[in-house]
């Protein structure tokens, strides 16, 4: 999520009376002793980031995806399933099953299919992009 009040801004000058305005400004902050690059603090921040709904956003994601997890795939296939890894809006699975699509038509209503070519026997948009 972005945080604004971490924003600032860097100029790069060319000339010691540009550095010597800069470094006169009440903004100014020094990196390092043997370095200058000259980083004004931001004066004015505006906060039109609302980073609480992001926050919220992702915590309810992750409550969705540890339901599938933990109340489909590990109640269906318990040690047979594999949790390979994760990303922000996806789960990778080994799974040990005879036919995972006979599986995933019996319980079509948790997938989301419609990237299926059309002709494909699970092929549905009924949760097409539906987030949960």
């Amino acid at each position: 999520m972005e945080n604004v009040r971490k924003h600032s801004n860097v100029q790069l000058v060319t000339s010691e009376k540009q550095a010597k305005k800069l470094v006169a400004a009440p903004t100014f902050k020094l990196n390092t002793d043997s370095l200058a690059a000259l980083e004004k603090i931001k004066s004015c921040i505006t906060l039109n980031r609302p980073i609480y709904i992001g926050f919220v956003i992702l915590e309810l994601s992750k409550v969705l995806m540890y339901n599938f997890h933990y109340n489909h795939i590990k109640k269906r296939y318990m040690d047979k399933a594999n949790l390979l890894f994760t990303d922000t809006d996806s789960l990778t699975y080994e799974i040990e099953t005879d036919d995972i699509y006979k599986d995933m038509g019996e319980n079509l209503d948790v997938y989301d299919t419609s990237d299926y070519p059309q002709d494909h026997a699970l092929y549905s948009e009924k949760n097409k992009k539906r987030i949960g």
